[in-house]
């Protein structure tokens, strides 16, 4: 799963910059479960995330043409 944003800033028509943020969580499966009883039914899912992990960039724009 990836939480992501960004932007780009223009100084001139010409030249800008370029900023970018994300949040990466990787998750793993471990199974899958199916229950039902007196209480009723339910499916789960096994899940875990070890880590979070970011990511950062930065950039320069150059418009050419019109």
């Amino acid at each position: 799963m990836t939480f992501a944003v960004g932007t780009k800033i223009f100084f001139s028509d010409k030249v800008g910059i370029r900023l970018q943020g994300a949040l990466m969580t990787p998750m793993y499966f471990s199974g899958v479960g199916f229950h039902f009883g007196t209480g009723g039914i339910s499916l789960n899912t096994y899940t875990h995330v070890p880590m979070l992990q970011a990511n950062f960039n930065a950039g320069l724009i150059f418009r050419f043409g019109k």
